[in-house]
């Protein structure tokens, strides 16, 4: 490629169509649905105006997922009305203490929003994603890491920006902001089992899909915190932030612990999972307790309408 602004922020808007199954009861898109319209119009700008077709076959890098932050608001959605996605993709790196580059970074962020019942414009959820150039020959840490933009992107080896990425460390604890409920315990659970990832869970990349470790923790949860007062019925999941350090592939064996922790009822209520997901040796126990393949953390909020009346089949 020829030679570019090296700063460049790339920016593009489109527009598609919702599917059922990705809404709600109320017409609200789903946490667990944001990838399925925010990944197409990222990977299409991505791809055309960042890195090119053929970026691994000329330099043998790519860039996997490292992280992901989402939210979604509730608010219901017209189907019937285009679902519009703002994308923005700027190139950035990470930093040693001595300010000496340390990794390659692309950071996406994206607001999706629609047309309401009533006609209004809201924004139904934003995602900002976190990805990382590597290499995937090696055994080594220093033999796969990318330190440098790969001069066919044309944009000089060193972003100017540089970014902090989020740790599997930092999601082990509530963010600064939140507020918990000082006269409610903490509640923690476990696996009894280990469970097996399925064929049906995998994606092209071959390996389990991003959002596949956020749906088994959306149902960990809710069958857990049932018994100490949180519903599913009066709640729902309104926020993730999600790291992955390993991938996960058919036919493993994973265990998930967690730990939910109360928010204060004057900030809203609900709480936060905090949770990992561990990859299993034969006899069923996490093959290194201190090396979840996954950290991640739930938002649990109250639902502001009315319960379901559901439909009868008869």
């Amino acid at each position: 490629m020829t030679s570019r602004n090296p700063e460049m922020t790339w920016r593009d808007t489109g527009k598609t169509s919702l599917a059922f199954e990705d809404l709600s009861e109320r017409f609200s898109l789903k946490l667990h649905s944001i990838l399925r319209y925010s990944g197409r119009f990222h990977y299409t700008l991505w791809e055309r105006e960042v890195i090119g077709p053929d970026l691994f076959e000329r330099t043998g890098q790519f860039a996997p997922i490292y992280s992901m932050e989402m939210q979604v608001t509730d608010e219901p959605l017209d189907m019937r009305e285009p679902f519009v996605v703002e994308t923005a993709i700027r190139l950035g790196r990470t930093v040693d203490a001595a300010g000496r580059t340390t990794r390659i970074v692309s950071q996406a962020e994206q607001r999706l929003s629609a047309t309401s019942p009533d006609g209004r414009v809201v924004e139904a959820g934003r995602i900002r994603k976190h990805s990382i150039f590597t290499r995937p020959a090696g055994d080594q840490k220093e033999q796969r890491r990318v330190t440098a933009r790969h001069e066919r992107l044309g944009l000089g080896p060193e972003p100017p920006r540089v970014v902090t990425l989020v740790s599997v460390m930092e999601l082990s604890a509530p963010h600064a902001c939140f507020e918990p409920d000082s006269e409610r315990p903490a509640v923690a659970f476990d696996d009894e089992r280990p469970h097996v990832w399925g064929y049906e869970q995998t994606d092209p990349n071959r390996h389990v899909h991003a959002m596949d470790y956020v749906k088994v923790f959306e149902t960990f949860g809710w069958d857990h915190l049932a018994d100490h007062g949180v519903s599913a019925a009066d709640h729902f999941y309104d926020s993730c932030r999600i790291v992955f350090r390993a991938p996960c592939f058919r036919g493993e064996r994973y265990l998930r612990r967690a730990r939910f922790e109360p928010r204060d009822s004057n900030r809203g209520a609900g709480g936060l999972i905090l949770g990992r997901l561990f990859k299993v040796d034969p006899d069923g126990n996490p093959a290194d307790p201190s090396r979840p393949a996954v950290a991640i953390q739930l938002g649990i909020r109250p639902n502001v309408h009315p319960g379901s009346g559901g439909h009868d089949s008869e």
